[in-house]
């Protein structure tokens, strides 16, 4: 029997998670939350082999708890696929991250730099995450992508609220389902422009690119295609944050394929944890997967 209680919903489990997840860890390496019927991964290795592993944890019933579906759900996000549909888009979307445009950022990354941390010089401390981490990679990707030098500040809080979580709910409230729709429409009014007037940007890399379908056709993504905004759904992730998978079932062992992370000593698993795995081998079930 153990007291380990953890849900990604509940405030006081998500403002200091660490402490809790040493001990998953330790003594429940595979959780499983009866209360809300989902399994969790906690040690490197078993998640580096999940995520490796999309035949048996499929990104296609939804990435967090609260969307989660029995059965695949077809948006057209990207973090929703599973290969090879996953891969196709990732390699589009790579073709626009080259290293000669990502270069072209230098300077702009610089001044952002800069003007973010020159009014803090002599203060003695100021606040890394609100002042500067959250702000300089969505600023920089804003720069890459084409968003008008003045739109940034005002989309980065749009983002923001596209994950904002309340208790019981997760990412299914009206913030965050808000936030998605005027995400949504800004984006397809970019794309609508650059298919009129490209620039030198990833927006209409994106817009011009070719998907080349299975029968060896190419062609570009209309509009039709595009994925649009659903009833409150989570888009876009993180690679730092936890996202959950359907597990068409549970390994009962540890996969010998992949090795431990040097942080994480090697245990054998609880006869509990044994017997959560072998329970989760029938119907798909909810996996959380931290992204590693």
């Amino acid at each position: 029997m153990t007291d380990i209680y953890w849900d990604p919903l509940t405030p006081e489990l998500r403002d200091d998670p660490y402490p809790l997840w040493k001990r998953m860890r330790d003594e429940l390496p595979v959780y499983y939350n009866d209360r809300l019927d989902f399994f969790a991964l906690s040690r490197f290795h078993d998640i580096e082999a999940a995520n490796r592993d999309a035949e048996t944890f499929s990104s296609n019933h939804g990435t967090t708890l609260e969307t989660m579906s029995p059965v695949p759900v077809e948006t057209g996000m990207i973090i929703w696929l599973d290969p090879p549909k996953h891969t196709m888009l990732r390699k589009l979307v790579s073709r626009a991250f080259t290293p000669r445009r990502v270069s072209m950022l230098e300077d702009r990354i610089r001044d952002v730099c800069a003007r973010l941390l020159d009014p803090h010089v002599g203060s003695g401390r100021f606040d890394y995450v609100q002042d500067f981490s959250a702000v300089l990679p969505p600023t920089v990707i804003s720069s890459l992508l084409g968003v008008p030098e003045g739109e940034q500040e005002q989309l980065r809080h749009i983002v923001d609220d596209v994950f904002h979580i309340e208790e019981g709910v997760g990412m299914a409230n009206e913030t965050s389902f808000k936030a998605l729709m005027d995400l949504g429409s800004r984006l397809g009014t970019y794309f609508a422009e650059r298919r009129t007037n490209p620039r030198d940007d990833v927006f209409t890399d994106l817009v011009e690119a070719e998907i080349e379908d299975d029968d060896g056709r190419r062609s570009r993504r209309s509009s039709s295609s595009r994925a649009r905004p659903r009833q409150p759904r989570s888009t876009l992730r993180s690679r730092t944050q936890p996202r959950l998978r359907s597990a068409r079932h549970l390994p009962a062992t540890r996969p010998t394929h992949a090795r431990p992370h040097r942080r994480y000593a090697r245990r054998r698993r609880s006869s509990r944890s044994a017997r959560a795995s072998d329970s989760a081998c029938s119907a798909p079930r909810r996996c959380w997967i931290p992204s590693v």
